[in-house]
């Protein structure tokens, strides 16, 4: 024996543990096969180290010695493969079935050979992970796979015996068979050393027994099978057990049936199913027997698992698990527990499942049994900071490590600290510390760390307590509108109104309760109901308030003393903000978990009001799409549209997660993708976050990202079809097409209510054929891509419109083919575009397609047409004829006593038109005309150039800034581009002016303001 190894581990002072220590291991040495002393030096001290932290390995030793060879200790020293752990233990039932005797000899034969191959198995990982051979996750990985291979082996040897018995199990002829579904540990592949296995059965279709003496239920089959298999692995024999068997999980617990149909299954979840089953089934996995029966029907209750928008009432049931897991700790006093104590395994499980249950039907990353996995999608999807996630990963490591040397000294399922110093001396020094005061201080450090994550994930409810007595009011008020009550409405709050005011007030509230009772509402609806309401009473009162006091302290300034109880509330304000918070309501009445979501968020309730409050085009958004109402969880990114980069990488993410052949998702995704982003841009103008400039800016970059994203969806279904287009060469033309913007997308000028107008040009020749299988000539590529791409852009879905399209501006307009050769297109340029074609071209710019060889033909194309000489006569004519023309076919007339701010006199297509018309007369002399498309960088150049008076410049800029900006402001308040006959005199006359000492005459206008 050498004393040097002992030494290694244990301080020569201890010469009573080194004595135990050489008389436990001295013995089992000698039992080994003589080749295995003459392995590797280092296999002495390795066995020794195992040893002396391992009872349970100890006995193996004496036990099964024999079995090992130089060829079995080996592989101590590599990994093992999925697929040569299955060949093991498919070669331990194999030798039995080989055998001679009875079929109790060879049962009870396989029963010793099983178990033996299991007690090696753990003897091996222990021998690895006590010398730090393996890495957590081979650990379990590989352990998760035994019991994988060893359950479907099991499954394989017991069915055709009990079809002997009984007859197979049959539906229509088919033989059936039973899946095995894995939860808990083994499910997420995170199996302990002494782990039980938490099981599920289940089998496809109910139908009976054939070939047998007697007939049985498919059910009663499978009972019975389910029953020798738990018996099968968990017996104990002198050899000990293969599994423990737990069965609570199925439907209806120790109570229900041990195996299910997949229909009865489904609808028991569909029925039964509580918010803990969901949240034990994020693990769950097909890992036997009929494993593709298995997947069918966890696909099945994939949506009950994984909820497809975000199901905020189940905060309620997350709290209640919180509470639970926190009040067995108590009772249990489990502080020397690291699974369910504080700060241990459970606690950073509860996190990373939080937002599995709540986000999973939205992110399928997030649909992932193995936690170090789920909780890497949360830090990949920013649902939790990387300092958090990284901790959390940490600390699991450390538990989890830990809880392994501490089932590794006796085979006990166990995760409570040791009391004996001499256990805890030897956990300490496997885990690399010199002694149990070190351990045990890392300890408390991590599980700290995770108990302060784990209370930060879901705030507690508020007790009664807590109610101020400004919440009651609204709660008797609530009470008293919906007949709840015998109390008056509080007087403090409704004296301030007129009679006919607080009528108002009181019937809006009355009327929408006499909604929801019609509507026969479940009472978790009205539940939640009865604590929104006096919540959103209070925060529409408190928004209206703050209103009139910023507009106050503007007029006076901050150092007005006004306090706001003080000002006078337009209750006008609070009806009509109501009114439309109330559209709303009714509209998610029937998911009453966005109800929930207010509940547990009063900080998204507060954005909701100021958002209403201040745009009722936002509310109907809201009320149309309830799912944006995951956007004001989150106030720095609702009021912070990304730029056109951060845009394109989340849009390409988001179409990552949906199959490439599910067209319908895709189109799903394009729309919620622009649903988010347009809220989030009108949310960031109406808090002045966002200046008109960046808002257009933000809308045309979204265009863009969408339309290229279209494109490629649609180009690859094209390609997958018919192959590429190609050259006159033969070789393939992999980006080819390129998309032109006009008009207000060509002018970085997008709206919120914008169609795109649109032209499409190729670069190959028309008639050469595409690579493809079934080819077709180019141009039909190319006109059916553009016909499925408008498909993607203008079909009504679900989720709306992504864009209407207008195609108008293509050569030949209407009648002209969808999408056009770029020599076509420069032919029709040359010799048969109209002159308000060549103005269009003023604000034509590639979107899509911008590094392609046909972007740079366009750029020549429409530099050679703007740059043509022109007569400035015929010029000025053809556009102020084109300019009347417009203004009498769109324009407001006399009678109707307003200013329709695009398309009357003074308006913004004037200001367009003498832009394009400056471009088209200077364009030959000064080509930096031609560098920009948007009417506010012409205006510049032009003043630059000294080509328009710096005061006439000036004064058409800011002119078109503030009808743009009246443009979207009346958007948002769901009004049109007409104005009272009064407005905007300063700025029209300025137009007017400008427009005359253009083009000379009377001008455009019929009426002058």
């Amino acid at each position: 024996m050498r004393y040097l190894s002992v030494k290694t581990l244990l301080p020569e002072s201890d010469t009573q543990q080194r004595r135990d220590l050489e008389e436990k291991v001295v013995p089992i040495f000698h039992l080994l096969p003589e080749q295995g002393k003459e392995l590797q030096n280092s296999f002495y001290e390795d066995l020794l180290r195992t040893l002396w932290l391992s009872d349970f390995a100890a006995d193996i030793l004496h036990r099964l010695a024999s079995k090992l060879s130089e060829q079995t200790i080996r592989f101590w020293y590599q990994p093992l493969t999925s697929d040569l752990i299955e060949a093991q233990v498919v070669s331990c039932f194999k030798a039995v079935n080989d055998q001679v005797g009875t079929p109790d000899d060879r049962r009870l034969r396989l029963y010793k050979l099983v178990r033996d191959y299991r007690n090696l198995f753990l003897l091996r990982l222990i021998f690895r992970d006590a010398n730090a051979l393996s890495t957590l996750d081979e650990t379990m990985s590989e352990l998760s796979w035994m019991a994988d291979h060893m359950i479907h082996a099991s499954i394989q040897y017991l069915y055709p015996l009990l079809c002997e018995e009984m007859g197979e199990p049959c539906v229509g002829g088919e033989p059936q068979h039973l899946y095995v579904l894995a939860l808990g540990k083994l499910g997420a592949f995170e199996l302990n050393l002494s782990s039980d296995v938490d099981l599920m059965f289940g089998f496809s279709q109910p139908g009976t027994t054939v070939g047998g003496a007697k007939e049985y239920t498919n059910q009663e089959f499978f009972i019975r099978l389910g029953q020798r298999l738990i018996k099968f692995l968990s017996e104990v024999t002198e050899d000990g057990f293969v599994f423990r068997v737990d069965m609570r999980l199925r439907p209806f617990g120790q109570s229900g049936s041990l195996a299910w149909s997949t229909d009865a299954m489904v609808g028991y979840y569909q029925e039964h199913g509580r918010e803990w089953e969901r949240y034990a089934l994020i693990k769950a996995r097909a890992i036997a027997g009929d494993r593709a029966a298995g997947n069918e029907f966890l696909a099945q209750i994939r949506p009950f698992v994984f909820r497809r928008y975000i199901d905020y009432g189940v905060f309620h049931a997350l709290r209640e698990m919180k509470s639970m897991i926190k009040r067995e700790v108590e009772r249990k006093k489990a502080d020397d527990n690291i699974k369910i104590g504080q700060g241990g395994i459970r606690e950073i499980e509860f996190v990373a499942q939080v937002f599995q249950l709540l986000r999973g039907g939205k992110y399928k990353e997030l649909r992932n049994q193995h936690l170090v996995s789920a909780l890497n999608a949360c830090c990949k999807l920013a649902l939790l900071p990387a300092e958090v996630v990284s901790e959390l990963l940490q600390a699991y490591v450390f538990l989890r490590q830990l809880e392994h040397r501490l089932q590794a000294v006796g085979d006990r399922q166990t995760q409570v600290l040791p009391m004996c110093a001499s256990d805890r001396f030897r956990i300490a020094r496997s885990m690399s510390f010199e002694n149990w005061t070190e351990l045990t201080d890392q300890l408390l450090v991590w599980r700290d760390k995770v108990h302060g994550h784990f209370n930060d994930l879901i705030r507690d409810k508020p007790s009664s307590k807590q109610v101020s007595e400004s919440d009651l009011r609204w709660v008797r008020l609530w009470q008293s509108s919906v007949g709840e009550s015998d109390e008056e409405p509080e007087e403090d709050l409704l004296d301030q109104l007129s009679s006919q005011e607080a009528r108002d007030f009181e019937s809006l509230i009355r009327t929408f309760r006499e909604v929801c009772i019609k509507k026969r509402l479940q009472s978790i609806t009205l539940e939640r109901l009865d604590v929104l309401m006096p919540m959103l009473l209070q925060k529409v009162y408190e928004g209206e308030i703050k209103v009139i006091a910023e507009n106050t302290w503007a007029r006076l300034g901050p150092a007005s003393s006004i306090a706001a109880p003080e000002l006078n509330v337009q209750w006008a304000g609070v009806c009509e903000t109501f009114r439309r918070i109330q559209a709303l309501l009714v509209a998610i009445l029937r998911r009453s978990a966005y109800l929930a979501l207010f509940i547990e968020n009063p900080s998204a309730l507060n954005e909701l009001v100021k958002l209403v409050g201040a745009s009722p085009w936002i509310a109907d958004q809201l009320a149309s799409h309830p799912s944006l109402l995951d956007e004001l969880l989150n106030e720095s990114l609702l009021y912070q549209p990304p730029n056109k980069t951060a845009l394109k990488e989340e849009l390409t993410q988001q179409l990552l997660r949906v199959p490439s052949e599910d067209l319908e998702l895709q189109m799903e995704t394009l729309r919620t993708f622009k649903q988010v982003h347009v809220l989030r841009t009108a949310a960031a103008e109406i808090t002045s976050r966002l200046a008109l400039m960046n808002v257009s800016d933000y809308l045309t970059y979204m265009a863009e990202v969408l339309l290229e994203a279209s494109l490629s969806i649609v180009w690859q279904q094209m390609v997958d079809r018919y192959g590429y287009p190609t050259y006159g060469d033969g070789s393939p033309a992999t980006h080819d097409l390129v998309v032109i913007g006009y008009g207000k997308l060509g002018g970085i000028e997008l709206s919120y209510s914008s169609d795109l107008d649109l032209v499409f040009l190729y670069g190959v020749p028309s008639n050469a054929l595409t690579t493809g299988e079934r080819p077709v000539e180019n141009m039909v590529f190319y006109t059916r891509l553009v016909q499925r791409l408008i498909h993607v852009l203008s079909t009504h879905t679900v989720g709306g419109v992504l864009y209407e399209v207008d195609l108008r501006l293509r050569p030949s307009g209407s009648k002209g083919l969808v999408v056009s050769s770029i020599d076509a297109f420069e032919d029709y340029q040359q010799r048969l575009a109209w002159n308000w074609e060549h103005q269009a071209l003023v604000r034509a710019r590639v979107v899509v397609g911008t590094e392609s060889s046909v972007a740079d033909r366009f750029q020549q194309i429409r530099a050679d047409i703007l740059q043509k000489p022109k007569s400035g006569d015929t010029l000025r004519e053809k556009v102020h004829e084109m300019r009347d023309k417009m203004r009498a076919h769109l324009g407001s007339k006399k009678a109707d006593n307003c200013f329709h701010l695009k398309y009357d006199a003074g308006g913004m297509v004037d200001i367009e038109f003498i832009a394009q018309y400056m471009v088209l007369l200077h364009g030959p002399s000064f080509s930096a005309l031609l560098e920009y498309t948007d009417n506010i960088r012409i205006f510049e150049c032009l003043e630059k150039l000294g080509l328009l008076a710096d005061l006439d410049a000036r004064g058409l800029r800011e002119a078109y800034l503030v009808y743009r900006a009246a443009v979207h402001r009346l958007t948002l308040q769901n009004r049109s581009s007409a104005l009272g006959s009064e407005a905007m005199l300063e700025h029209r006359a300025l137009v007017q002016k400008c427009w005359l000492s253009i083009f000379g005459g009377e001008g455009p206008a019929e009426h002058s303001p």
